[in-house]
């Protein structure tokens, strides 16, 4: 039987290039990392795995307490561009409804926050970093990364460069880390906006 008393917040930073994914209980990490999609081509493909991955870690948790899932808000912008392709609209509403039938089909709470709110929800403050990190070029990403590494997760967001002149160099996966943001602000219940009804 459930422990309704806990309850796991899942956070997805969905892209298909890479979706960071995070599971937030009370306040802790449980998990922390991402998916690739290493060897799928087509989107829909893509799709199928995040999904199939999702459903795995929706029944994990499930077993154990109440679920809620926190995606990010789709952006019709980008810094200094203020239109984003369609292309690029259709397929990431694509996988967002994809992800919002998987929640619907689980029986679990779908919602979604919005860039600016979890930033300022969980790391403060929306304005990029003014403090560098090694290893990170966009002053936008260096906070969530700050924030996980502070958390003790700088194993579950680093890896080191394997070829090439930056050989050896450690990078970070912000996609992890801002996953890792969504499902604390899920947890904290910072702005959060459903998607059940869609």
């Amino acid at each position: 039987m459930a422990e309704v008393n806990k309850r796991y917040c899942i956070g997805l930073d969905q892209s298909y290039t890479d979706t960071g994914i995070a599971v937030v209980q009370d306040g802790k990490v449980l998990f922390a990392g991402h998916e690739n999609f290493e060897g799928c081509v087509l989107r829909y493909d893509k799709r199928k795995r995040l999904i199939k991955r999702l459903e795995k870690l929706i029944d994990k948790c499930k077993s154990k307490g109440e679920v809620l899932v926190t995606i990010e808000a789709v952006r019709l912008f980008s810094g200094s561009n203020p239109h984003i392709s369609v292309n690029y609209i259709f397929g990431t509403c694509a996988l967002v409804g994809a992800i919002v039938d998987c929640c619907i089909t689980k029986n679990v709470p779908i919602t979604w926050v919005e860039t600016r709110s979890w930033k300022k929800g969980v790391l403060g403050s929306s304005k990029p970093s003014q403090k560098p990190l090694e290893g990170v070029k966009d002053k936008n990403k260096i906070a969530s990364i700050l924030y996980c590494i502070n958390l003790g997760l700088k194993e579950k967001i680093s890896y080191k460069v394997q070829q090439g002149k930056n050989k050896g160099q450690i990078r970070y996966n912000d996609n992890i880390a801002d996953a890792v943001c969504i499902a604390m602000c899920g947890y904290k219940g910072y702005k959060l906006k459903s998607l059940d009804s869609f």
